[in-house]
């Protein structure tokens, strides 16, 4: 079951969004356009019409609501509750910011500035989502903010420090 919490907390890591309250219900909006909305317990997500009829027979427990896809917050996994917020914001954010969280999932290790391809995909799409492309922009962070990057291990940093 995922908690209003997580939804905030998914929601807000993205670039630019904001959260807009009203009572105990909230709202997560990039620019002008609302793409999630947590009221009386059930997540409102804006996926597009293609989007959101292929999540509506995907996602277990919801329906389509005024266009939205529509999910009880205690049907909802964390992991989906993850992905359907992050395809929310890229289905209504500026381009510029939807391919800014996009640009990491085709990261390929070996095909990203210089960064070696001995460190693998994992680590290379998240160095590519901290911003992260080049070893200069490596030798500048420090060996915990590496590792706290979500796919950057030991070994990772280990290479990546032998390769300067």
């Amino acid at each position: 079951m995922t908690t209003l919490h997580q939804i905030a907390r998914a929601a807000l890591a993205l670039p630019d969004a904001v959260e807009q309250r009203y009572g105990r219900d909230r709202a997560y909006v990039v620019g002008d356009a609302r793409f999630v909305a947590v009221t009386d317990g059930v997540v409102e997500l804006a996926l597009g019409a293609t989007e959101t009829s292929r999540a509506a027979t995907e996602v277990p427990g919801s329906s389509v609501r005024g266009g939205l896809l529509a999910v009880p917050l205690a049907e909802l996994g964390g992991m989906a509750a993850n992905s359907l917020v992050r395809r929310a914001y890229v289905a209504v954010a500026p381009a510029d910011a939807a391919t800014a969280v996009t640009a990491p999932d085709s990261a390929r290790a070996g095909a990203v500035g210089d960064l070696p391809r001995s460190i693998g995909n994992p680590a290379t799409r998240a160095l590519v989502g901290a911003g992260i492309t080049t070893l200069a922009e490596v030798a500048r962070r420090s060996d915990e903010e590496l590792l706290a990057l979500h796919g950057v291990g030991p070994r990772a940093v280990r290479l990546l420090r032998e390769t300067r």
